[in-house]
């Protein structure tokens, strides 16, 4: 009987496990595999996890962020290894060899600008870098196009986390980026009798990017953008952001 006993205890201890697994969630299947820079700082980056998640959830689809430099994001895109990319500016689809299309409705509109201390002399221009030591994050490919025709010498940065202490040690002269990734800077130079200077060079919208096996979801991901941008939905997310409201393509 003691015996009959523990062999019932163990098939039904085998049996609560097997309910017990088959109960967990699985993983959601034909997730689209999404690079998500890590140079952007935590507080952007969390920020825009939160913001393509919902959207991906409202267009019925669903993605798997995956983390890593922007350069090697945009490597696994061209060669397929990615489904697409957090956001980009519009300016870079030529980079991509016609393996990527952008989602035709901009998720954001940023600022690009300079950030520069007030005890150089610099004047906010783009002829005033000549010169200048001007850091960038490395992988903002139509970023440093624009500036390397001014610049004196461009710094590869890897983030932004010794942004302000590079400033500040004059390891760079000029910090040149986009207001998402400024983020993280604002926040090393409190704006009250702060020694910070910014300069918006221009606006650029910004787009999430597809690679091309995957066109067919790029008109609900649009429609996604179009619903939230006009509940006001997606206007909370660039308020966080410091970001502006792009406009509704038709």
């Amino acid at each position: 009987m003691r015996r009959l006993g523990l062999k019932l205890g163990f098939f039904l201890s085998a049996m609560l496990m097997a309910t017990s697994l088959h109960a967990q969630p699985t993983p959601p299947k034909n997730c689209l595999q999404v690079g998500f820079f890590v140079e952007d700082g935590t507080q952007g980056a969390v920020i825009m996890m939160h913001l393509l998640k919902r959207m991906y959830k409202v267009a019925g689809l669903c993605m798997n962020p995956i983390r890593m430099p922007s350069k090697r994001s945009a490597q696994m895109l061209i060669t397929g290894k990615l489904d697409g990319e957090m956001a980009r500016a519009g300016e870079i689809q030529a980079e991509y060899k016609q393996k990527a299309i952008l989602v035709p409705q901009p998720i954001l509109r940023v600022n690009f600008q300079l950030a520069w201390l007030d005890n150089n002399n610099f004047d906010g221009t783009l002829i005033g870098l000549k010169g200048q030591n001007v850091g960038m994050l490395a992988g903002q490919i139509w970023a440093s196009r624009f500036i390397e025709p001014f610049a004196g010498t461009i710094t590869e940065l890897n983030d932004l986390k010794s942004a302000a202490e590079l400033l500040e040690r004059g390891h760079i002269d000029v910090l040149a980026s986009d207001s998402v990734s400024q983020v993280e800077l604002q926040r090393k130079f409190p704006a009250q009798n702060s020694p910070l200077r910014v300069k918006i060079l221009r606006q650029v919208d910004i787009y999430h990017v597809l690679h091309v096996s995957q066109i067919d979801k790029a008109e609900r991901l649009a429609l996604a953008i179009k619903t939230m941008l006009r509940s006001g939905e997606l206007d909370k997310f660039n308020g966080r952001l410091g970001l502006e409201r792009p406009e509704i393509h038709h």
